[in-house]
């Protein structure tokens, strides 16, 4: 974050690109990368992701909003441009969406989330830059399960990833999942509501199994900075948000099949994940935060996702 533009230096840019005087921008201090401005919304300071040069990623986000996803407008510049180029990053002003951010109070919303998110994937599905396609998940388990211990060791619970990995049979490798761009981050922050409106922000795409995102909601969703709310999704709550995204994105026979080793695998990247985000966290907080429980429930993880897939009751489609 540390090259970050200044404050003054985004101001001048959406002066001369967007003609929207200084006055009208404010840090915004939820986020050093976002800027309030009166009468638009937000000026965005974007990264590349998941294969996209960061302009690219606002054209795509631009193109899911075309579409009619729950995603914010993009302002162009005077000009006509989405986004102003800044060396590796891109600046670019959005609408604000409506709504709230969404908490451990409106956990009911989560089979409409499940079903937006679907929308979102099949439409980004066929992006122009980075199409999805049908993959075997051979060479996907063994860079994200070879990333989970690269972490794990290095947090001292090398012997829990390696026992998971031992687990994982040959017979998952030719095991086949659409691959595409995903939204990356879908926690409850990042998801905004309005009745049963909703709307998608900070994208963090990356070209993967698109089933990712259904994994990485469990813990990703209530894991928000509020302790009275943070854990990880039921069953029920998960199998909710997959009926909900299976209604405008179904899962093909193949990905009703791929869904539990996915889940699994996604799940250990997860792990490490958490094992190094909570070393950051306060005592309270860190201590609350179920790290033991995920651990011990690793190896029955592929069975975790059985039962998402039989309590969710999906009807797999053909493709």
């Amino acid at each position: 974050m540390s090259d970050l533009p200044a404050i003054r230096e985004v101001s001048e840019l959406l002066r001369e690109n967007w003609q929207i005087e200084p006055e009208m921008v404010s840090v915004w201090p939820k986020s050093p990368r976002l800027y309030r401005v009166e009468g638009y919304g937000f000026a965005r300071v974007g990264f590349p992701r998941g294969g996209l040069r960061a302009t690219q990623l606002v054209e795509c986000v631009n193109t899911l909003h075309m579409s009619g996803c729950a995603v914010p407008a993009t302002v162009p510049t005077s000009h006509g441009e989405l986004s102003i180029e800044l060396g590796e990053m891109a600046l670019s002003v959005e609408r604000s969406l409506p709504g709230e951010e969404c908490s451990g109070a409106n956990l009911s919303i989560l089979p409409q989330v499940g079903r937006d998110l679907g929308t979102i994937h099949s439409t980004i599905y066929n992006n122009d830059v980075i199409p999805g396609c049908v993959r075997t998940l051979g060479e996907w388990i063994d860079h994200t399960v070879e990333k989970a211990q690269v972490w794990a060791v290095e947090w001292d619970h090398g012997a829990h990833m390696r026992a998971f990995a031992s687990i994982l049979g040959d017979e998952y490798r030719d095991l086949k999942a659409g691959f595409g761009l995903t939204h990356g981050d879908v926690r409850s922050p990042n998801v905004l509501a309005q009745g049963d409106r909703l709307g998608f922000v900070d994208f963090n795409p990356k070209f993967e199994p698109q089933l990712c995102d259904v994994v990485k909601i469990r813990n990703k969703w209530l894991m928000n900075g509020d302790v009275r709310f943070e854990r990880p999704l039921t069953l029920a709550e998960l199998s909710g948000f997959l009926s909900g995204y299976h209604e405008t994105r179904p899962l093909s026979e193949d990905e009703v099949a791929s869904f539990p080793i996915i889940w699994a695998v996604e799940q250990s990247w997860r792990l490490a994940q958490d094992l190094r985000s909570t070393s950051m966290f306060s005592e309270d907080r860190a201590c609350h935060w179920p790290i033991s429980q995920q651990i011990n429930e690793l190896p029955m993880a592929m069975d975790f996702g059985r039962r998402i897939l039989a309590t969710a009751s999906l009807e797999c489609v053909d493709v």
